[in-house]
C-alpha cells in the first residue's frame, strides 16, 4: 500500500536553553478506507523540557561560599594537626634513634671501658702471680736456707756433743758395797753409779770377790761372773745408779776372821765388777772398779791401784 501526499516537515520550536522536540509526522489516509481502520503513524518524541529554574539569589550564593571556607579551613586544620602529628612522629622517631644511638654508643664505650678494665686487670693478676710466685721461690729459698742452717747447726751441735763427749765420758764405778745378806743369803748388794757427766749405755757388767794376804799382789786371772740383774743396753744417765747382787764366792771363815781380828789385818777381801759400756759417740769404754774390805769400818772402801780403774 502506497501513501499519499508528501509528508510535511515540522519547523522546530525556537530554543530557550531546554532541549529541542522532535517533530511529529501524520501520515494521511488512505482513500476509500474507513477512518477507523487507518493507521497512524506517530513520531516518536523526546522528554518533555523541564520547566526553567528560576536563578539563585546573591545571599544564598555567599553562604555557600563561606560554608566551603569553613569545611576548607576545618580540613585545613585537621590537615595541619596531622602533619603536626606526623612530624612529632619523625622527630620523635629521630629522636629515639639518636637516642638509641647515643645509648649504643655509650655501650660500646662502657663495653670498651670494661675490655680496658678487665685487660687492667689481667694484667695484674699476672703481675700479681708473678709477684707471689716470686715470693714463692724467695719463701723457699727462705726455706731452703733455714733448712740448711738447720742442718748446719744440728751438724755443729753433733759436733759440739760428740767433742764433749769424747773430752768427758762416762764414768761407771761401784758404790755401797753392803755385806748384810752375807750370812743369811751369801749374796754381797753393790751399786753402778755413774759418776761422770755423760750418758753411759751398759754392754756387760760382771763382778768377782777374791781374798788374798796382806802385802800380797793381786791374781793375775779374776774369773768374773756374769750379773743377771741388768740387760744389756740399760742406759745410765749421769748422777744415776743401779742396784745389783753378787753372789758371794770366797771362803766365809777368812771374813770372819778378818773380822775378829780386827787389829791384825794380814789378810783382804776385795770385790771387783768388770763393766763394759759405750758413751754416746758409740765408743766402747771398760772400767775395772774394786773395794777393799775395811775391818776398823765392817765396810767396803775404794782402792786405787793402777791394774783397776776406781
Amino acid at each position: 500500500m502506497v501513501l499519499q501526499g508528501t509528508p510535511k516537515a515540522v519547523t522546530p520550536p525556537a530554543q530557550t536553553g531546554t532541549s529541542p522536540t522532535s517533530a511529529r509526522i501524520v501520515t494521511p489516509a488512505t482513500p476509500g478506507a474507513s477512518s477507523t481502520s487507518r493507521p497512524v503513524a506517530h513520531a516518536a518524541t523526546s522528554t518533555p523540557p523541564a520547566a526553567a529554574q528560576p536563578a539563585h539569589s546573591e545571599p544564598e550564593v555567599m553562604w555557600a561560599d563561606w560554608a566551603l571556607v569553613a569545611v576548607t579551613a576545618v580540613l585545613a586544620m585537621y590537615t595541619y594537626k596531622l602533619f603536626a602529628a606526623t612530624r612529632d612522629l619523625v622527630r620523635d622517631a629521630k629522636g629515639s634513634a639518636d637516642s638509641q644511638a647515643r645509648l649504643m654508643a655509650e655501650q660500646q664505650r662502657v663495653m670498651q671501658l670494661q675490655a680496658d678494665a678487665a685487660t687492667h686487670s689481667a694484667a695484674i693478676l699476672q703481675t700479681q702471680a708473678g709477684a707471689m710466685q716470686s715470693i714463692a721461690d724467695a719463701v723457699a729459698r727462705s726455706a731452703q736456707a733455714a733448712l740448711e742452717a738447720v742442718a748446719v747447726a744440728k751438724l755443729q751441735g753433733e759436733v759440739a756433743t760428740r767433742h764433749l763427749i769424747a773430752n768427758n765420758p762416762p764414768v761407771l764405778t761401784l758404790r755401797d758395797v753392803d755385806l748384810e745378806e752375807l750370812e743369811t743369803k751369801d749374796v754381797i748388794r753393790y751399786s753402778i753409779a755413774n759418776v761422770g757427766t755423760t750418758t753411759a749405755t751398759i754392754v756387760e757388767l760382771s763382778a768377782d770377790d777374791f781374798w788374798t794376804g796382806i802385802n800380797r799382789p793381786f791374781p793375775k786371772r779374776i774369773d768374773y761372773v756374769a750379773n743377771g740383774d741388768i740387760a744389756a743396753g740399760t742406759r745410765l744417765e749421769p748422777g744415776g745408779t743401779i742396784e745389783c747382787t753378787h753372789r758371794y764366792r770366797s771362803d766365809y771363815s777368812a771374813l770372819q776372821g778378818i773380822r775378829e781380828r780386827k787389829d791384825m789385818p794380814e789378810a783382804s777381801l776385795f770385790f771387783t765388777a768388770r763393766i763394759v759400756f759405750d758413751d754416746d759417740n758409740k765408743t766402747r769404754h771398760v772400767a775395772y772398779p774394786i773395794q777393799r774390805y775395811d775391818p776398823a769400818t765392817d765396810r767396803y772402801v775404794p782402792v786405787r791401784s793402777s791394774d783397776f780403774e776406781t
